[in-house]
């Protein structure tokens, strides 16, 4: 019955093809504004939206790849764009967070209403999106995996859990921590069960042994 549940749950939030064209057109928005900035720009996504391990609340990482602004100059480039985004309209709010490890433009979409993170020059996040597509094509772990990432971000975010500025876990720490349960369960790994088959069973399974049985 769980498994039911979950499949029907999962099918619910993962986005049709129209909702992921919407949040292409907000990505393209913001390269139009890019472009008259800095020609030899490319902007990139990465995250959630890269993988479409995203909920439909889920923001849009966008990542500014340009060689010819320099480390030194990243804070006064990312006010340019801040500037130009409130110049042009675009945005229904927008928040220059200058003051963080990374800077990064947080905004909302004026037209799609979608959130975006925008930083610049920080490819790590491209990085950390291909190794989640390696991940999820594993024939073994990966049709259980995009399911049970999806209910459990879900879960984190109805309980406000999902922030790591906040002390929430982020998507990517809770991607390592399902990839890890599911390539040590011992019967997955001697295929005595399938995955995408059981996945109430894995669920139930995870929570005990993150709650009870993991040391910390």
């Amino acid at each position: 019955m769980l498994h039911e549940e979950i499949d029907d749950y999962v099918h619910f939030l993962v986005p049709t093809e129209a909702e992921h064209q919407m949040r292409e057109l907000t990505v393209k928005r913001i390269e139009r504004l890019v472009k008259r900035l800095w020609k030899d720009a490319e902007v990139r996504v990465f995250g959630s939206f890269e993988t479409k391990l995203y909920l439909p609340t889920s923001d849009v990482d966008v990542v500014i790849i340009c060689p010819s602004i320099p480390p030194s100059r990243t804070k006064q480039a990312l006010t340019d764009l801040d500037r130009l985004i409130g110049q042009e309209g675009i945005a229904r709010s927008k928040e220059f967070i200058s003051g963080a490890r990374v800077p990064i433009i947080k905004i909302v979409d004026g037209v799609t209403t979608f959130p975006v993170d925008i930083s610049l020059n920080v490819p790590s996040g491209l990085d950390s999106a291909a190794l989640v597509k390696q991940f999820l094509s594993d024939p073994v772990y990966g049709p259980g995996l995009r399911p049970l990432m999806l209910i459990l971000k879900q879960f984190l975010l109805q309980r406000g859990m999902n922030e790591p500025f906040s002390g929430g876990m982020g998507s990517y720490a809770l991607l390592v921590l399902v990839s890890s349960f599911l390539k040590l369960h011992p019967l997955l790994q001697m295929g005595q069960i399938r995955c995408r088959d059981n996945l109430g069973v894995l669920l139930l399974e995870a929570l005990d042994f993150w709650g009870n049985t993991f040391n910390y």
